[in-house]
């Protein structure tokens, strides 16, 4: 221990007297957001899926009634491409069934003439008034046609199982909606590269539901990220 101006000095003291005035201060600091903000809550959700310029991604953050501030709320976006996984297989019966017309005397459908010049038919239909031809004037002849249809059943089968993970194309031109509204062009979008932390602090409501939905002008991808720091008493 040291002599100075005539006594001992304790090389501690000054140190420690620092120390206690800062936590003092810190304490006080403490207590008074604790009785004005509130005790700091920290959010953190993600959510990923398929999108294409009718199809969004849409999800959702609650604040209860007692929230008292929003302090920071950050977005981010990853751009991805497309993805399908492997095909199913089916066993069922198929049938298609189609219609056409044809000749056939005494059940007339549609009377139907074409003017086709002056000609003539040979050879034997092999009834007698199994085909008829109505002979215009003017070399033009009709034909009654009837309609009916045919059924073709394909019978049970199967359809072997291909697994894997297909990727198409990426999204782009990605576009921000808050509770509503669109958002894109204040946030500095649309946008057609990944996104760290987009700030949307000041466009969500302090309590209840808000809603964030992006959108995408092609086909593709988005993987989505919030992070949130909020007070609550």
């Amino acid at each position: 221990m040291p002599w100075k101006d005539g006594k001992w000095v304790n090389p501690l003291a000054d140190p420690v007297v620092k120390l206690e005035t800062r936590m003092i201060i810190n304490q006080r600091d403490l207590d008074y957001r604790l009785e004005v903000m509130g005790m700091k809550t920290v959010y953190e959700s993600d959510k990923e899926d398929n999108v294409d310029v009718t199809h969004s991604l849409r999800f959702a953050k609650y604040f209860p009634p007692e929230t008292k501030l929003i302090q920071k709320a950050l977005l981010r976006l990853e751009l991805l491409n497309f993805r399908s996984y492997g095909t199913g297989s089916s066993n069922e019966a198929v049938v298609i069934e189609t219609d056409h017309y044809i000749m056939y005397p005494g059940r007339p459908f549609i009377d139907y003439t074409v003017a086709t010049g002056s000609h003539d038919h040979g050879g034997n239909t092999g009834i007698a008034s199994s085909h008829t031809h109505t002979i215009s004037p003017d070399g033009d002849h009709a034909h009654d046609l009837y309609q009916h249809e045919h059924s073709m059943t394909s019978p049970p089968h199967t359809h072997t199982l291909i697994h894997g993970i297909y990727e198409g194309p990426a999204s782009s031109d990605i576009t921000i909606k808050i509770n509503g509204t669109d958002r894109t062009g204040e946030l500095g979008g649309p946008f057609n590269a990944n996104q760290d932390s987009i700030d949307i602090t000041k466009y969500l409501t302090v309590t209840g539901w808000n809603e964030i939905e992006l959108g995408s002008a092609t086909l593709g991808r988005i993987h989505a990220s919030l992070f949130v720091e909020y007070y609550l008493p």
